[in-house]
C-alpha cells in the first residue's frame, strides 16, 4: 500500500506541475495579446459636410464640403469601463488618404471598451477633463498653395461626445465627431487683365468690435461648445507661403481660414482687406450681412466670394450649414 500511495503522490505532483506550467504559459500569451490589442472604427461621410481638410473642388461648383482624411491623420479616443476609468488610445488612419470615409485602427495595450469619447487632433486632456484649443488670429496661419486645405488639420478641432456601450468589443460604435470651430472660405476671383499675388487676407469689424479669439477651453465629456478665453481682437487674418497665392486674369482660387466661435457682431459691419503685390484692397460688407451671420459658430462654414476689379474688390456671401444653427457631424460607425 505504501508503494501504491507513493505512486499516487508522485502522479499528483506531476499533474500539479503540468497545470502550473500551462497557467504560466497562458499568462505569458495573455500579456503578449495585451500589447497587441486591436480596436477599429470606420468614419463615413453620412453628413456630406466637412471635417478638417476639405474637398477643394466642391465649393467651386456649389456643392457641399466632403470629408477628407489625410495621410497621417490620427484620432484620440478616451476608452475605458466608465467615465472615471479611461485611457488615451490613438487611432491611426489606415489605407491612405480617402475622400468620404476612412478606416482607423488602434494597436496597443488592452482596454475595456464600455465607455469612450474622442478628440481630434490628438491633444492632452488635463486632470479636470479639459483640452486647450489654440487657433491663431494674427496672420501666422498660412496656406501653402492655392486651393490647398492641408494646413487646416491642427486648427480644426473636433470632439466625439461620450458613448456608453455595455457590450464592449473591438469595434467602437456610435461615435460622432463634431466641429469646435467655424470655417471661412475665400473664393478669390481676378476680374482684371493683370495677374496678382495675394499675400494675406484680413477679416475685421469696421467699428473695432473685438469678437475674434485665439484660445478656448473645452471638456469633451460635459460640454458641447468651446469656451473662448483671453482678450479678443477686432480682426483675424491668414497669409500665404512664399510669394503669395498667384491669381491670373479671370481665374478663381480658394483660401481657407479656421475661426474659433466668435462674439456677436450683428451690429458691426464686416471689413475685408486683401494685401497683394499690387497694393491693398479694402471693402466693407453691408450691415445686412452681419445681421444674417450674427457670429461665427462651431460646425458651420461661410463662403466669401471676393472679386478683384479695376477699382477695388467686391464681396458676396454664401452661407452653408448656418441658417438653422446646423451642427456639422462626421459619424463614426
Amino acid at each position: 500500500m505504501d508503494r501504491i500511495n507513493r505512486v499516487f503522490v508522485i502522479m499528483a505532483l506531476l499533474l500539479a506541475s503540468t497545470s502550473c506550467s500551462k497557467d504560466e504559459a497562458g499568462n505569458v500569451d495573455s500579456n503578449v495579446d495585451n500589447k497587441d490589442f486591436r480596436m477599429s472604427m470606420t468614419v463615413s461621410d453620412l453628413s456630406g459636410k466637412s471635417r478638417a481638410s476639405v474637398d477643394e473642388n466642391l465649393p467651386s461648383n456649389g456643392g457641399s464640403l466632403q470629408v477628407r482624411w489625410d495621410k497621417g491623420d490620427k484620432v484620440r479616443m478616451m476608452v475605458g469601463s466608465n467615465p472615471d476609468d479611461v485611457v488615451a488610445c490613438d487611432f491611426s488612419l489606415i489605407g491612405g488618404p480617402s475622400m468620404g470615409s476612412g478606416n482607423f485602427e488602434y494597436i496597443g495595450d488592452r482596454v475595456e471598451t464600455n465607455y469612450y469619447y474622442g478628440i481630434y487632433p490628438p491633444m492632452e486632456i488635463a486632470t479636470n477633463g479639459e483640452v486647450q484649443l489654440n487657433v491663431a488670429i494674427d496672420g501666422t496661419i498660412s496656406q501653402a498653395a492655392a486651393d490647398d486645405s492641408h494646413h487646416l488639420g491642427q486648427f480644426r478641432p473636433m470632439y466625439a461626445p461620450p458613448v456608453q456601450n455595455e457590450d464592449g468589443g473591438n469595434v467602437l460604435e456610435g461615435v460622432v465627431f463634431r466641429h469646435l470651430t467655424s470655417l471661412v472660405i475665400f473664393k478669390v476671383t481676378n476680374g482684371t487683365d493683370e495677374t496678382f499675388n495675394l499675400n494675406s487676407i484680413e477679416l475685421s469689424t469696421s467699428d473695432g468690435n473685438a469678437v475674434f479669439y485665439s484660445s478656448a477651453s473645452f471638456n469633451p465629456q460635459s460640454q458641447t461648445e468651446a469656451v473662448v478665453s483671453g482678450s479678443p481682437s477686432a480682426a483675424v487674418a491668414m497669409r500665404f507661403n512664399a510669394n503669395g497665392m498667384q491669381v491670373a486674369s479671370q481665374e478663381m482660387k480658394k483660401a481657407y481660414l479656421p475661426v474659433l466661435p466668435t462674439g456677436v457682431f450683428s451690429a458691426s459691419q464686416l471689413r475685408v482687406r486683401a494685401m497683394t503685390d499690387r497694393g491693398e484692397f479694402i471693402t466693407e460688407l453691408p450691415i445686412a450681412a452681419s445681421q444674417t451671420l450674427k457670429r461665427f459658430q462651431a460646425g458651420s462654414y461661410c463662403i466669401f466670394n471676393l472679386k478683384k476689379t479695376t477699382t477695388g474688390i467686391t464681396v458676396e456671401i454664401g452661407l452653408q450649414g448656418w441658417e438653422d444653427g446646423e451642427v456639422v457631424d462626421v459619424p463614426v460607425l
